[in-house]
């Protein structure tokens, strides 16, 4: 453990100049190869930053050792700094693996977001895998979220570039889930500024009973092409919303 300070910080700049080093010069691990141990490098790097409880974005780190690197002319150094924050965070999702989560939860976590902060990305799976024992309201969240992406797969609506019109809405379960959503949605931002993780997941958890009515009483594929592409767009909102919180399509056997 390396719990010194200016030792830590020093630590983290030797591996992140290392890692970023070898990268930009064209000498990455492939498959079981990896003479220079990068690996480690890599686990030596999560694992100082976990030990000291530190802040730090993978991403930011990386351009600070490519700044370090300015004046060198490396073969890759255009795509370095991207490849070993992938490289990295690949160490952090074994990391997590081996310590019990389940691959599947990770790769929600991550899917939700580009967020390159080891330390807020392991505190995301452990409240994921919390909330998803939890019972009830686990049940609710994964319920809603999988009728709606289940019928915007069988459409193929990919995200839409305008939200739904408000003036279209002929049915009030139509205002109803859209007011819900809004709701979900700033209660989630500002439960997640404050990472307050199972605060956000509750709030798209309560999203299921107005998404139940929605698709109870109202007939997405409407005659009216007008209509239907405004049912699509609200139900495509609603997994943009669900979505910030963990990308919950990665979920296995949901």
């Amino acid at each position: 453990t390396v719990s010194d300070p200016v030792a830590a910080t020093l630590l983290i700049a030797e591996r992140a100049d290392t890692l970023y080093g070898f990268f930009a010069a064209g000498m990455r691990p492939t498959g079981s190869k990896d003479p220079f141990a990068l690996r480690r490098s890599a686990l030596a790097l999560l694992r100082t930053l976990e030990e000291n409880g530190l802040r730090l974005p993978l991403d930011q780190l990386m351009s600070w050792a490519e700044e370090t690197h300015g004046g060198v002319d490396l073969p890759d150094r255009e795509c370095a700094a991207r490849v070993v924050v992938e490289f990295v965070l690949e160490r952090l999702s074994v990391n997590l693996r081996e310590r019990g989560f389940r691959h599947d939860l990770i790769s929600a976590v991550r899917g939700a977001s580009d967020d390159s902060d080891a330390l807020s990305i392991r505190r995301r799976v452990q409240a994921l895998a919390n909330f998803l024992e939890a019972g009830r309201e686990a049940e609710d969240l994964v319920s809603a979220y999988t009728r709606v992406r289940n019928i915007l797969d069988q459409e193929s609506v990919e995200e839409p570039d305008t939200r739904p019109d408000t003036i279209l809405y002929q049915q009030p379960e139509e205002s109803d889930l859209d007011q819900a959503l809004v709701n979900a949605e700033r209660i989630v931002v500002s439960a997640l500024l404050d990472e307050d993780d199972n605060k956000a997941m509750s709030a798209i958890a309560r999203l299921r009973e107005p998404v139940d009515a929605f698709f109870d009483r109202v007939t997405v594929n409407a005659e009216s092409e007008v209509l239907r592409g405004n049912r699509l767009r609200l139900l495509a909102y609603a997994r943009q919303v669900m979505e910030r919180v963990a990308a919950f399509g990665e979920l296995e056997g949901r």
